[in-house]
């Protein structure tokens, strides 16, 4: 399927813009006419966001300045007629999901099993409810968001395990993420495999749902993620409970099935870390500023020596 970078030049009106004479354009399908979709986001992952890409498309007169302020988009020619793709362009901050769909899972699940965003989920099993790779599951994950909204709890049914010892909300991940085949005794096959269009939607759907509904959230709990993709470790201690990167990247599939054992066993580290601290600490004083006031920082604290 052929798609287009495009401007929308009057209403209705969708002109396609040639990026494949930049020289930022890498060419890795066989398509003759227009891009695939994963070649269009190879090149907005270049940029840093929107204005950096409207200016690089100045600078090679693909737009003008009449249209500078106009909607770009992705669109695919369906029936002579561009199709939008949902939700807009990937960016440099979303490339860390392409390169690696465990990561977007990780944050996606975390999100739902650690932070208890009911809402999040909802929104989640309502836009997946009509995609066939995940139409096993989606009606039953559906439900279960409503129970946990209604009853502000994680309903049980998202601890139930299926054959491959997934919860719903995993298997629903990685129906969308991996190709796979169903048996009819219920165990999945999944391969390495990735359905990139499955792929891109899931990661411009979070992108869209975190800079729209979750700004509010962020700010009332600096627990939560502060920035798209990226984990933010906070002067306070408990935000070490985040340091598990290095084993997720290792064995996904263990931290995600393993995800409150492993956070206890960081609390206790970061506990244990935070009192040693403290003791160091002893007979110093905090910095102007500090974050967290009357709370020991790791960072805001001086010898009395050095302020004599």
């Amino acid at each position: 399927m052929a798609y287009y970078m495009t401007c929308e030049t009057k209403k209705g009106i969708y002109e396609p813009i040639d990026i494949q004479t930049t020289n930022l354009f890498m060419r890795t399908s066989k398509n003759r006419k227009g891009c695939s979709l994963e070649e269009i986001d190879h090149f907005t992952m270049q940029f840093a966001d929107l204005d950096e890409l409207k200016e690089y498309l100045l600078s090679y007169d693909l737009l003008s300045l009449n249209n500078y302020g106009r909607e770009l988009s992705t669109r695919n020619l369906f029936k002579g007629e561009y199709k939008k793709v949902p939700y807009g362009f990937l960016f440099n901050h979303n490339k860390k999901f392409i390169d690696d769909p465990w990561t977007l899972i990780f944050q996606v699940y975390d999100r739902v099993m650690s932070h208890h965003d009911y809402q999040f989920l909802r929104s989640l099993a309502e836009h997946y409810r009509k995609f066939y790779d995940c139409a096993d599951v989606v009606y039953e994950l559906n439900q279960y968001a409503k129970m946990s909204a209604t009853d502000g709890v994680l309903n049980k049914g998202m601890f139930i395990r299926d054959e491959n010892n997934d919860t719903p909300l995993l298997r629903m991940l990685k129906e969308l993420a991996f190709e796979h085949d169903k048996r009819n005794y219920g165990k999945i096959t999944y391969h390495d495999t990735i359905q990139y269009r499955n792929l891109h939607d899931l990661a411009a759907f979070y992108e869209h749902y975190y800079n729209n509904k979750a700004k509010d959230a962020l700010t009332s709990d600096p627990m939560l993620y502060r920035g798209m993709s990226e984990i933010e470790v906070l002067p306070d201690f408990r935000g070490l409970v985040y340091e598990v990167a290095d084993e997720f990247a290792t064995d996904p599939e263990y931290l995600i099935r393993n995800y409150y054992v492993i956070k206890k066993e960081k609390e206790r580290e970061a506990e244990e870390l935070a009192r040693k601290i403290a003791e160091q600490a002893k007979g110093r004083k905090l910095k102007k500023g500090s974050i967290f006031p009357g709370q020991m920082s790791f960072f805001d604290f001086n010898d009395d020596d050095d302020n004599k």
